[in-house]
């Protein structure tokens, strides 16, 4: 194109101009030819060859918007602030990959591999994450109305950094979520919103949901063996048929107790 633009401003039938106003032509030019160039768009081969190789990606505020990159290999990249809207991961593995700040609603991870990822300030709302490997990932943001179905996030830390809270404090959140029989195990939910979440036959042995927010979540047939339920607000969540009732930690100083739902031999 460069090539071209120049030919034009030397060929026969081009207009009469003075030096300075072919210069200024020829700097527009050449700066328009620069900028199509930066614009060049994504698209699945290209992203396949930067994540090719031993050295992990950096694909830092890089907008994928829309591709299929399902089954790919981030393994440890760095997607800091990256755009995902309407992308497929689905399959991908993305283990010790950093996604803190990516704007991804309704992103398609399902089955994918996020094994000890770092997923903070993250807007996930209706992200696609059923039977997602979540274990030992450290999660916060914006993860409301999103399928975990069967997924795995076993000792996940989604509880808040206390040390670094120069906007607030930044709580993991999963209103409206959908945890049904996810791997709970061992995660830290502490201060973590969880209003109105679906966590029937869910794996909770050992999670921290101190001070969570759990009022209206659905804990049917979960397996609450060793939780941590201290200060979290119980307002109309269900606890019936679950497992290991005796074992609750911090029960005596949850929020709400008598207004949520239990099995009557548990009470």
């Amino acid at each position: 194109m460069f090539y071209k633009h120049s030919l034009a401003l030397t060929g026969a039938a081009s207009p009469r101009v003075g030096s300075s106003g072919v210069w200024t032509v020829f700097l527009f030019l050449l700066l328009l030819d620069l900028q199509t160039v930066s614009a060049v768009q994504w698209d699945r081969a290209r992203v396949q060859e930067a994540v090719r190789g031993a050295a992990p990606a950096n694909l830092v505020n890089e907008d994928l918007s829309g591709l299929d990159l399902s089954g790919l290999a981030f393994n440890g990249a760095n997607m800091r602030s990256t755009t995902l809207k309407g992308v497929n991961l689905s399959d991908a593995d993305l283990s010790g990959a950093t996604l803190s700040q990516t704007i991804a609603p309704g992103v398609e991870f399902s089955r994918a591999n996020l094994h000890g990822a770092t997923l903070l300030s993250v807007v996930l709302t209706g992200a696609n994450l059923s039977r997602a490997d979540l274990s030992g990932a450290h999660l916060g943001g914006d993860f409301n109305e999103a399928n975990l179905q069967g997924a795995n996030l076993s000792n996940t830390n989604a509880a808040p950094d206390m040390t670094n809270q120069s906007m607030g404090l930044m709580n993991a959140r999963f209103n409206q979520a959908n945890l049904n029989k996810a791997n709970l195990a061992g995660a830290d939910l502490s201060q973590a919103y969880m209003q109105f979440a679906d966590l029937i036959g869910a794996n909770l042995r050992g999670a921290n949901l101190s001070g969570a927010d759990l009022s209206g979540a659905d804990f049917t047939n979960a397996d609450l063996t060793d939780a941590n339920l201290s200060g979290a607000d119980l307002n109309s969540a269900v606890f019936t048929g679950i497992k290991g009732y005796n074992t609750i930690k911090g029960l005596d100083s949850a929020e709400e107790v008598d207004m949520a739902v239990w099995d009557a031999a548990d009470r």
